[in-house]
């Protein structure tokens, strides 16, 4: 289990290693305790680096230390611990930051996918409902197929009662 929560990110970044070398790379996710790191360069004997972001309002230096390092096809993907507590307010705030964020991305992506819920909903009863009176219209007033007799059922298949009884769900509605 996480100490703290990871936040899906996708923030422009560099690397500096302590033999000096500037990297650039991508942070991919970021926590109060560490981010995910992917780079194209050699990074397999790096064991600290000072991870810096600046984009936006995101203004951060922060001394990592590198807990794993994964081979992804041409990228490299870091899994980095944050060494510094100097920086816990700033990291802080963009937390609070990503976290609103994320939260108003998640409250306005889920209106337009409930109102095409809603509408898929609304038309599959409406067909039901149209279905189901086309069978109680032929069970009631349509002639029996030829060579049926007066004493024989009409059938209705298992589809046509499903609708039926939807239809009388949504009546009682």
């Amino acid at each position: 289990m996480r100490a703290h929560p990871r936040y899906p990110v996708s923030l422009d970044a560099t690397l500096i290693t302590p033999d000096g070398r500037v990297l650039s790379a991508v942070v991919t996710d970021l926590s109060m305790g560490g981010a995910g790191v992917q780079t194209n360069e050699d990074v397999t004997d790096l064991q600290t680096f000072t991870l810096v972001i600046t984009e936006g309002k995101i203004d951060l230096c922060l001394e990592c230390e590198v807990r794993e390092v994964r081979d992804l096809w041409s990228q490299r993907m870091i899994h980095a611990r944050f060494l510094s507590s100097e920086t816990d307010a700033a990291l802080q705030r963009v937390i609070k930051e990503l976290r609103a964020q994320l939260h108003n991305e998640k409250m306005s992506s889920s209106a337009p996918a409930a109102d095409a819920l809603n509408a898929v909903r609304h038309l599959f009863r409406r067909r039901a409902a149209k279905r189901a009176a086309q069978v109680v219209t032929y069970g009631v007033t349509a002639s029996p197929p030829k060579g049926w007799g007066p004493g024989d059922a009409l059938r209705i298949s298992p589809t046509a009662l499903l609708c039926d009884r939807l239809a009388d769900h949504d009546a009682r509605r």
